[in-house]
């Protein structure tokens, strides 16, 4: 018998377990839930968090989440990687066309995950990485990525709360429940300080040919540098971005 499987055995059910709390645990609790022996999980954690697999949550440094190694890695999954591979030419050419920072995020679990990034050449740009995770109430591709969801991962994010990140995050559930009816109705949504001060984003949904919604385009730029003109045209350009991209996936709702 292999004497590294039990620790590689906690060290996925350490993985497992924080996938079920999207607001991350503290290492006592997490010894509580699995029963590793103290000394034994502090040795896992230590390994996951060099190796990018565990970060600090935002939120409470004490408390770990799901890092980016898990995201990197879910990239290189056939499925992942032929949509990355698909969504990439797109969120270049928004880019391109508006000169801002363009992302397409996915749902993982109760967090948005981002796949594809594109930056605009020079430095007054939003800066963004694959692999970054948001929670589903956290800024404008999250609740439109939240709205499109089964309701069992909606009532599920409900009863967990709805911490503040920023000045205008949504931490009301019945402003939140509302908002996601809109979205859904409208397929974008816009917003600013939500989860970063001063930071404005505008997404629309991306939909495919089983018409199913595999993800969300998103443009995200420096808030207070635009006028409402401007912002009208960055949502507008992104919706358009957003039914060429469905069609290129086969949509039949797209355009």
């Amino acid at each position: 018998m292999d004497n590294n499987l039990p620790a590689l055995e906690r060290a996925l059910d350490t993985l497992e377990l924080l996938g079920a709390y999207p607001g991350g645990l503290s290492a006592a609790d997490i010894g509580e839930h699995t029963g590793i022996p103290r000394a034994t999980l502090y040795r896992i954690l230590r390994l996951l968090r060099q190796r990018e697999f565990l970060a600090g949550a935002p939120e409470a440094a004490t408390r770990l989440v799901l890092g980016p190694a898990l995201a990197r890695l879910a990239a290189l999954v056939p499925g992942e990687r032929e949509l990355r591979a698909r969504v990439q030419p797109h969120v270049d050419a928004l880019c391109a066309q508006l000169g801002e920072t363009v992302k397409f995020v996915v749902r993982e679990g109760f967090e948005a995950v981002t796949i594809a990034v594109a930056h605009p050449p020079g430095d007054l740009c939003i800066a963004s990485r694959v692999g970054a995770r948001r929670p589903l109430h956290v800024g404008a591709a999250q609740r439109l990525i939240l709205a499109h969801a089964p309701d069992e991962v909606q009532q599920a994010l409900f009863a967990g709360g709805l911490p503040s990140r920023a000045s205008r995050t949504i931490t009301s559930i019945r402003t939140l429940r509302e908002d996601l009816a809109l979205a859904r109705r409208r397929g974008w949504a816009s917003g600013h300080s939500e989860g970063a001060e001063g930071v404005g984003a505008g997404a629309a949904v991306v939909t495919d040919g089983a018409g199913q919604v595999p993800g969300v385009l998103v443009t995200v730029f420096i808030h207070g540098g635009k006028s409402s003109e401007q912002r009208r045209e960055i949502m507008q350009r992104t919706i358009e971005a957003a039914g060429r991209l469905s069609a290129a996936l086969g949509s039949r709702q797209a355009g």
